[in-house]
């Protein structure tokens, strides 16, 4: 266990949650969600040893909680893939997707914490029903959610995470949503400007934008607490420096490739990705040759990654991916972390969510999610609390064609920055 100091914003956001029970940290990457959370289960363990607190998260961060623990706690946690047939614990970390095997642990638990609760945004996914259900039946002490991208993409994200803290069995937590809207749809259409259209005969709906804000802002109240690192921190600077390389070659390249695969969306955004890696590989090389390493990379897709992770020969470098085990991903953030590593390369899926990478001040993306809050995810895991140096994110786009998918993207960031 180290040695420190909570700074104010931090005791802000615990002493938040003791008095609302049911609430949301959506503090911004980087300003320790997840000691403020461990800070609440000590009180929690304090009050009452016997308490069993659940820890949720996603499966790649089951070992970083566990290393969490260590550093800022005496308490010794415990993962299980099943809810275990003892209680000769005291937290239990847990996989989002292992939440079917757990109602037993469930109906016993004090607390529960979900680490980037946005993975319960789809009120569709079975793990979202199997948190809601547990939550709202077995109505635990207190639940605790954490999230720096509570939206990532929409408004109607929002629903599922106000519905949890709505479950609250002793009111503390602001308006019951329920009161209001009896569903997702209701909510949708109130918030969201709603289009219709035909796809192959088939009536489809999209929300987009919002409405209402006010109202929507009233409905966090009691539920949801925001800190934004430019307000609580004096952090380095963060430069985001895009890089258009006006290529007429590969912009005719990236739309063939685009065209290439026009079926399927996916296809697109990878054969475009792709097409990219050998001009950004050079552009990484320069980055080390010139003294700015070490770097991360950034791709939205698995086989870029790869390619990225292995173009500067002379450098050594960990590559991350879906594919990558859960015990590996973790050795080669400690590496990188130790000075080990020259490039970490990886996808948004993995890479982008619970890693601390501060030993880089460069990143480089070389595609761009469609997603908005996993674009910010990535940028801050450089760009954080342990930073000392000024940040530079470049965002490389080959041609025309990229840019304006760079465009479009950051017309969506401006929307979700309006909500939060």
């Amino acid at each position: 266990m180290i040695d420190y100091k909570l700074k104010d914003f931090q005791v802000t956001g615990i002493a938040y949650h003791m008095e609302h029970h049911y609430s949301i940290i959506g503090d911004a990457m980087g300003l320790g969600k997840t000691l403020q959370a461990i800070e609440v289960i000590k009180l929690i363990l304090e009050e009452n040893p016997k308490a069993i607190v659940i820890v949720a998260c996603p499966a790649t961060l089951r070992d970083t909680w566990v290393e969490e623990f260590e550093k800022f706690s005496n308490i010794k946690p415990e993962i299980f893939k099943r809810a275990p047939k003892h209680r000769n614990f005291q937290v239990a970390i847990v996989s989002y997707g292992s939440l079917k095997h757990m109602r037993a642990l469930f109906r016993i638990a004090t607390a529960v914490v979900g680490d980037e609760i946005h993975y319960a945004k789809n009120i569709e996914a079975a793990r979202t029903e199997y948190l809601h259900e547990y939550i709202e039946y077995y109505k635990p002490e207190r639940f605790l959610g954490l999230s720096g991208t509570a939206i990532k993409n929409r408004v109607t994200e929002f629903y599922s995470l106000l519905l949890l803290c709505s479950y609250n069995p002793k009111g503390t937590s602001g308006i019951d949503i329920r009161k209001h809207f009896a569903n997702f749809w209701e909510f949708a259409n109130y918030f969201c400007n709603v289009s219709r259209f035909k796809i192959h005969g088939r009536w489809v709906v999209k929300f987009e934008g919002h409405k209402n804000i006010p109202e929507l802002k009233q409905l966090m109240e009691g539920k949801y607490i925001r800190r934004k690192a430019s307000e609580v921190l004096n952090l380095p600077g963060i430069i985001r420096k895009d890089i258009i390389i006006n290529d007429e070659k590969i912009d005719k390249d990236l739309l063939a490739a685009w065209n290439e695969g026009k079926k399927a969306f996916a296809t697109m955004k990878m054969n475009s990705a792709k097409i990219k890696t050998a001009h950004t590989g050079r552009y990484v090389k320069e980055l080390l040759d010139q003294g700015e390493g070490p770097v991360v990379i950034f791709s939205d897709h698995v086989e870029p990654a790869e390619i990225l992770g292995q173009s500067c020969k002379k450098y050594k470098a960990g590559i991350i991916t879906g594919d990558t085990p859960m015990k590996e991903r973790h050795r080669l953030k400690v590496a990188f972390q130790a000075g080990e590593l020259d490039i970490l390369s990886g996808t948004y899926g993995v890479l982008s969510e619970g890693y601390t990478l501060t030993r880089a001040r460069n990143t480089v993306l070389n595609d761009l999610p469609h997603v908005p809050g996993v674009l910010s995810q990535a940028e801050k895991r450089i760009h954080r609390m342990s930073q000392e140096r000024n940040c530079i994110i470049h965002r490389l786009f080959w041609g025309k064609f990229d840019a304006q998918i760079g465009r479009n993207l950051t017309k969506k960031i401006k929307t979700l920055v309006e909500v939060l």
